[in-house]
């Protein structure tokens, strides 16, 4: 979710059972992380602003007026984190013809395919009194080293809040 990604993101959500959100009329944005674990140090410079301006966008389009944190009926927050990751691909015996030390020939090999990369994790969390009460996140492979591009971050926030509130059961 963190830009330059390799992957189509894919969003979760998980919410407490006891939380009730249909009197929520008011939400405040808790301050942006100075930093993202594992980018380049001032990468939050570029995506502060433009992240909380997301987030106010869509949930005052969801009908929820901002507040002061300490009268808001929720707050969000935002956290983000890249990861190095390794994947390893066996693609079994493959049909080719190799031959040991002592000339003895072997019809098939086995092969495998190493991939690194980064895992990016963009996470959205609602809060109501200190207690978390939903969280909606969104992961993607990119490459690694890549630089984190504002406007994906920006769609996986919109991304992310499209789930929010939850469906009533």
């Amino acid at each position: 979710m963190l830009g330059a990604c390799t992957t189509v993101p894919k969003v979760q959500t998980r919410y407490s059972p006891s939380a009730d959100f249909s009197d929520v009329k008011t939400f405040a944005v808790l301050p942006m992380p100075t930093q993202i674990t594992g980018a380049e140090p001032g990468v939050m410079v570029e995506l502060a602003a433009p992240a909380k301006a997301a987030i106010i966008a869509d949930m005052e389009a969801k009908g929820y007026q901002q507040a002061p944190v300490e009268t808001a009926d929720i707050t969000v927050g935002l956290h983000g984190e890249l990861l190095p990751r390794t994947q390893v691909i066996n693609t079994g015996y493959m049909p080719q013809t190799y031959s040991d030390p002592w000339l003895n020939s072997y019809p098939y090999q086995q092969q495998q395919i190493v991939r690194n990369y980064d895992q990016g994790t963009l996470a959205l969390e609602i809060s109501r009194q200190g207690k978390l009460d939903w969280v909606g996140w969104s992961t993607q492979k990119r490459a690694p080293g890549a630089t984190i591009n504002t406007d994906n971050v920006i769609a996986g926030i919109h991304e992310i809040l499209a789930d929010f509130p939850p469906d009533e059961k």
